[in-house]
């Protein structure tokens, strides 16, 4: 019985951490060059997303706005959705030498969705423009 609780805890506290990790700020980053803003998110290789959500502020300074996703496997495939209808696809490899990105410039303040989806992991990211 001990020997139970104890696998269920393990269990339980990796993926808290795994949770953790994919929530955590640093793998949100802002980037300028000239007048564009790109948001770049990296995740940690194959991991299931889970409740991952983030505020992304407009820059006063930008006049265009990118969204970028990094790999996550050696097929990537991500939808961005507005909560009714899907906005666009990207689709790309571990081998390209640049990443596609959404422009997302003339979004509306408001809720977005990305479903990303790689070699069998990925889910929902919810950002929210101001």
């Amino acid at each position: 019985m001990l020997k139970t609780l104890f696998i269920v805890f393990v269990c339980l506290f990796i993926g808290k951490l795994h949770a953790q990790t994919a929530n955590s700020a640093d793998n949100w980053k802002i980037t300028f060059q000239g007048d564009t803003a790109t948001y770049h998110l990296k995740l940690v290789p194959d991991i299931d997303i889970h409740g991952y959500s983030v505020k992304l502020k407009r820059d006063a300074t930008a006049k265009f706005y990118k969204l970028e996703v990094a790999r996550g496997g050696t097929q990537t495939d991500v939808v961005l959705y507005d909560g009714e209808k899907s906005l666009g696809a990207i689709q790309y490899w571990a081998g390209d030498d640049v990443l596609p990105y959404f422009d997302i410039t003339n979004l509306k303040p408001g809720k977005y969705m990305l479903h990303m989806m790689a070699c069998n992991n990925g889910g929902f990211i919810q950002f929210e423009l101001e």
